[in-house]
């Protein structure tokens, strides 16, 4: 994931010399990667065939972004609220599993990390929000351009309006004169539940495959 590690290690370094608006959107493109890239792999492991057993180690590097994150949070806002450092304590600890007693000095560092997280999110302000300049800078950054949060907010109530009115419209039209709340309640009932979900998944990724088989599709691996 170097766009993730770069986006979010990047976001830590520009904090440090006081480039606070590269910090930012370094910061917005690395927790965007990991939320994209995350997700491919998730859907690698829940989807599709086991790993093999020497991959599995690789598997750590899945909390590390979580870590770096909190880093370069705390370096971009100069400490850490504490529902955000009680959020991150969990992954946080988790960094040490599989490191042998032999390595001493990572395990201080690693506790040192903890006990700084532990204390933020002990001592930290409970209020997570980043402020409306802060928040207005950070979404600007990206695009090179000054953000209104007062049209973004109108803009948000128009786009909700309109969903909700649609909403109420194929409400209507699949069962005339009931309430939206009740046959959405209705429509849940008849859902199939996780493993449903999961099953239904593998049984169309079984028949695409079988499909792409038959028909030859897959051009030649090279014994890949």
């Amino acid at each position: 994931m170097p766009t993730v590690a770069g986006g979010l290690v990047g976001a830590f370094a520009a904090a440090q010399v006081h480039f606070h608006s590269v910090a930012e959107a370094s910061f917005g493109i690395g927790v965007l990667c990991w939320a994209l890239l995350g997700s491919l792999v998730l859907n690698r492991l829940f989807f599709r065939p086991r790993l093999a057993g020497a991959l599995f180690p690789t598997m750590a590097i899945e909390v590390a972004p979580p870590a770096v994150a909190g880093i370069a949070y705390f370096a971009i806002t100069g400490g850490a609220t504490g529902p955000v450092a009680e959020a991150l304590a969990g992954p946080v600890v988790g960094l040490a599993d599989g490191i042998g007693d032999e390595e001493a000095a990572a395990l201080q560092a690693h506790a040192r990390l903890v006990e700084r997280v532990q204390h933020a999110a002990d001592n930290g302000s409970p209020n997570a929000s980043l402020g409306a300049s802060t928040l207005a800078r950070l979404l600007g950054d990206g695009e090179g351009m000054p953000v209104d949060l007062g049209r973004l907010e109108i803009r948000a109530d128009a786009e909700r309006d309109r969903l909700r009115a649609r909403l109420a419209e194929e409400c209507e039209r699949l069962s005339p004169g009931a309430k939206p709340a009740d046959l959405i309640r209705q429509l849940v009932r008849d859902h199939p539940d996780d493993e449903g979900i999961y099953a239904e998944a593998r049984s169309l990724i079984d028949e695409a495959t079988a499909f792409t088989l038959e028909h030859d599709l897959l051009p030649e691996l090279g014994g890949e």
